[in-house]
């Protein structure tokens, strides 16, 4: 899929369910009819008819057979998730696609009645990201009530679920009083002097970020103006010989999160 969609590829489906069901992706394509093969060959039909816009054929195609098959394969999960028997009652339902993200996917699910949302990393994102580091922040930021509450992270892959905040907005940039709000919610999390053991050195860092253009230039026209603004503030702030705490290293506008409480009272949170 092209970058601006948000869909995830079929190949993509087909390895999770794959993870899930400790099957060999070959296997689930080919011919084989144990119930264990065939259940989760008919869930990645099921999920990739739910969550892309391929065709019945064009699923088969996925798997070396026809359209009816898949379309049994549909109805046999989607009837299994309605009745709710006993092997399908825990499961997860109503997966549909969030949003894509600059370097994530991300899906809304459904278990036992409450919402939840699983984030997904992109390609190629390991590059990019620690993802150990980054569970060591949400270890540290538990019960701290400053980001999402995250139920699952995985250290290895990243793969995250946190719970879905109901009728939530994200912070207006064109409303002062919800930028002032932001401003100070950012600032009561610096105040608590958190910390980890790694440090994020956005100077270091921008040479990094270069050198996977592979030569190429930014496509942004004003990129080495902003670069050397930027650094110019490097010799200033080495002199004010900074303490360091946990920040988000992304504060843009729709990383804050507006959401009531069990009080009906507005909250903020960062995610």
């Amino acid at each position: 899929k092209s970058e601006g969609n948000a869909l995830p590829t079929p190949s993509l489906i087909i390895s999770q369910v794959c993870k899930f069901y400790n099957v060999d992706e070959v296997i689930l394509r080919g011919t084989q009819k144990n119930k264990g093969t065939a259940e989760a060959r008919q869930v990645a039909m099921y999920l990739i008819r739910k969550l892309t816009n391929l065709s019945l054929p064009d699923i088969g195609k996925e798997f070396a057979r026809d359209h009816s098959t898949v379309l049994y394969a549909i109805r046999k999960v989607e009837v299994a998730l309605k009745n709710g028997d006993s092997h399908t009652q825990n499961n997860i339902r109503d997966i549909t696609v969030l949003k894509k993200g600059m370097t994530n996917r991300s899906f809304i699910f459904e278990c036992k009645s409450k919402r939840y949302i699983m984030r997904i990393p992109g390609e190629g994102t390991d590059q990019l990201i620690n993802r150990r580091e980054e569970a060591s922040v949400y270890r540290t930021l538990k019960g701290q009530n400053i980001c999402e509450n995250v139920l699952y992270i995985n250290p290895e892959n990243g793969y995250k679920v946190t719970e879905f905040f109901e009728n939530a907005r994200v912070c207006d940039p064109e409303s002062p009083k919800d930028v002032q709000k932001c401003m100070h919610f950012l600032r009561k999390f610096h105040q608590k002097g958190l910390s980890v053991p790694h440090i994020f050195d956005i100077f270091e860092k921008i040479d990094f970020y270069e050198s996977l253009w592979n030569g190429h230039p930014s496509a942004f026209r004003d990129y080495d103006q902003t670069k050397q603004n930027i650094f110019s503030l490097k010799k200033m702030i080495d002199q004010m010989a900074p303490s360091y705490c946990l920040t988000h290293i992304d504060a843009v506008p729709d990383n804050f999160l507006f959401y009531a409480d069990g009080n009906e009272q507005e909250n903020i949170c960062l995610i």
